[in-house]
């Protein structure tokens, strides 16, 4: 493998999934999966590198750290998704602290210029809708990504030094995926509140992220919703 990859970190969905079709054969991919909602064999004959990973895991960052120096590839453009559904799980504050803290590890490596992550470039983060409509709730869930987009621009200015583009993606309902879990109720909300009256397509959001990595030059540390106008 190459010196240099894309790495998508935790994306085992429909916008992973989409991302990948998208990315071809520009760069290797190194693809982490924490669950089996994936089937990582139909991607092999992309040539592309899937090694599961539990983010969840305190020694997650290390993990990882490992699987880049065994392929020797150093990634030059890393995509988190941040999604995180399990709403109802007892140990959902230790899955919260346990992702922030992974995160946190590998954007202090990055940039102490950690020889693992020395050649990257361009950090994307895919969130939910929420980080950017300032919602009235005291939820964890969202309150983890409040936080978390805080710790990144936390980072701009050293990362700007640096050469490093480093945005989020605030993904809105789309008709696949999780989209399709939500209660008519909540999907009619949506709609109601949607200028272009839709759901959004995985493509479209893979297309952004592609565009990102791919073509930006310029943009840093926004959040860029793609939401069909809420």
């Amino acid at each position: 493998m190459s010196e240099g990859c894309d790495l998508i970190i935790g994306g085992t969905g429909a916008i992973g999934t989409s991302l990948i079709k998208k990315l071809g054969s520009e760069l290797p991919l190194l693809f982490t999966y924490r669950n089996n909602l994936i089937d990582a064999n139909k991607f092999y004959c992309l040539d592309r590198r899937f090694f599961k990973l539990d983010c969840n895991n305190l020694g997650a960052a290390e993990q990882l750290a490992q699987e880049l120096g065994v392929v020797h590839s150093k990634p030059l453009n890393i995509i988190f998704s941040c999604f995180v559904y399990d709403l109802n799980s007892c140990d959902y504050m230790k899955i919260v602290n346990s992702q922030f803290l992974f995160i946190s590890k590998i954007l202090q490596a990055i940039e102490r210029d950690d020889a693992v992550y020395a050649s990257c470039r361009n950090i994307v983060f895919v969130v939910p809708m929420n980080i950017s409509k300032d919602l009235a709730t005291g939820s964890d869930y969202f309150i983890l990504f409040k936080m978390l987009r805080q710790l990144v621009l936390n980072y701009i200015f050293k990362f700007g030094k640096k050469g490093i583009l480093c945005n989020f993606v605030s993904v809105g309902i789309l008709d696949e995926g999780f989209g399709t879990r939500l209660a008519q109720k909540e999907k009619n909300d949506y709609l109601k509140h949607c200028s272009l009256k839709r759901f959004g397509k995985v493509e479209e959001v893979a297309n952004l992220i592609h565009w990102l990595i791919r073509k930006n030059t310029l943009i840093q540390g926004q959040v860029l919703s793609i939401d069909g106008g809420l």
